[in-house]
């Protein structure tokens, strides 16, 4: 390894105020350099050797062994320098526990090896020749100088400053900076709180925006598979008819390519799908409780409240109604998740106690109460006077009994009668004809 040394003051500091003197500089292989040293003098390092002669005093005579001298020595020595070569470190996007502290951990396995590698020859400097140091601050925000990086490096962006020195000459150091690069992930957020999809409605959009000044890119999966953008336009927004669970993932359009991705948890709903068959009458019982409960096992898959006779309600979240007078009713199953309210028609068979048939128009007619034509429209309805004598076979389809026999009125009593419901079952009871006079 060669080095221009400044030989500009070697041959004053060795001749000093001498004067009649000659110099000669000599190569270690006593090869003749010159009367002086070239300046700069390219050398390796070597001593070489000097010899300062003095001229004779006396003209003309000539001493048998030479002139008077003296030789000395001159030593070059070139340290190694040592090289840095770059180390690229490939940005990372924010992760940890914390994705938004602005850390990330970098695998530093290779960056020593590449700084003292040179990428052309594949050779690498010997760390027995140099030392090494890394400056940089730790996770805690202190600086720190060591041989070595932590790795794995948890860090923020930052640059660091690697030194590496020829220790038997500390002038001879080289510089290098090595840049680690954190990009900030996603920041986006719920559009909507929507966590429940009618199955028996259209389709619904869920969304997300972003939560800071950033574009990103969006895309959907459902249940693990990948879901398509259904709305022309745009990707942060999807139309969905079902529920499951939706993941959707930001990415950044700065080119960091930095993700976040959001869970967002659908439920299923649906109006009540209700059948005469998940209705249970009670009536005619002997504590006149007539009840009506509704059986919810093939309901659907809705969280249910239930009314009688008023789509209003009040609704309750019991399944059962109680005291429940005679005749025909409409129960109004409604999804508490607003998928819609379902109804069915109930019959409650009874009958009133009395009537009046005075032409006020009420009570003027006694019926059996609870019989439609798609409620048990041939049953038998059968009127006895109070000595068992038949006095009317009653059409239960009809408005009632008018309190006529062969077109008179009967008189003020009680009446009994039998009724034979197409169901099978059969009841008997009385009630009171009631007259002003």
């Amino acid at each position: 390894m060669l080095f221009p040394f400044d030989t500009s003051s070697v041959q004053s500091t060795l001749v000093g105020t001498q004067t009649n003197v000659t110099t000669y500089y000599y190569l270690p292989d006593g090869t003749l350099i010159g009367n002086e040293l070239p300046n700069p003098f390219l050398s390796p390092s070597q001593t070489i050797d000097i010899k300062i002669e003095l001229a004779s005093a006396l003209g003309g005579v000539n001493n048998p062994d030479g002139l008077c001298y003296d030789t000395t020595t001159l030593e070059f020595v070139v340290n190694d320098s040592p090289e840095a070569y770059p180390v690229t470190v490939a940005p990372q996007c924010d992760d940890g526990a914390d994705d938004t502290d602005g850390f990330s951990e970098f695998d530093t396995s290779t960056v020593l090896s590449t700084l003292l590698t040179n990428p052309s020859t594949g050779v690498t400097q010997s760390l027995d020749k140099y030392t090494v140091s890394f400056s940089y601050k730790d996770d805690k925000g202190v600086s720190q100088t060591a041989a070595t990086l932590p790795n794995p490096f948890n860090t923020k962006t930052q640059t660091v400053t690697v030194t590496v020195t020829n220790p038997l000459n500390t002038d001879c150091v080289v510089t290098k900076e090595i840049k680690f690069v954190v990009n900030p992930l996603p920041l986006f957020e719920r559009a909507d709180n929507t966590s429940i999809v009618c199955l028996n409605l259209d389709p619904i959009p869920i969304g997300v925006k972003s939560s800071d000044s950033r574009t990103y890119s969006y895309t959907w999966t459902r249940n693990g598979t990948a879901f398509p953008t259904n709305i022309a336009g745009i990707d942060s927004s999807i139309l969905i008819g079902l529920g499951g669970e939706y993941e959707v993932t930001a990415k950044t359009t700065d080119g960091t390519n930095c993700t976040r991705s959001l869970k967002i948890t659908i439920n299923e709903s649906k109006i009540a799908t209700v059948l005469r068959k998940d209705i249970v009458v009670k009536d005619l019982t002997e504590d006149n409780n007539n009840t009506i409960t509704v059986l919810t096992e093939t309901l659907g898959i809705g969280d249910y409240e239930y009314a009688i006779d008023d789509i209003t309600g009040p609704y309750q979240d019991e399944t059962v109604f109680e005291k429940v007078r005679p005749g025909i009713h409409t129960i109004y199953i409604r999804d508490k998740n607003d998928c819609g309210i379902a109804k069915i028609d109930v019959s409650v068979i009874g009958f009133k106690k009395f009537f009046t048939p005075n032409g006020d128009g009420y009570h003027d007619k006694w019926k059996i109460l609870g019989i439609r034509t798609d409620f048990q429209p041939n049953t038998k309805v059968y009127i006895f006077d109070r000595y068992g004598k038949l006095i009317k076979e009653l059409d239960p389809l009809t408005d009632g009994w008018d309190g006529n026999y062969n077109g008179k009125p009967m008189p003020a009593s009680d009446y009994w009668f039998r009724v034979n419901l197409e169901d099978g079952r059969e009841f008997k009871s009385h009630f009171s004809l009631v007259r002003a006079w």
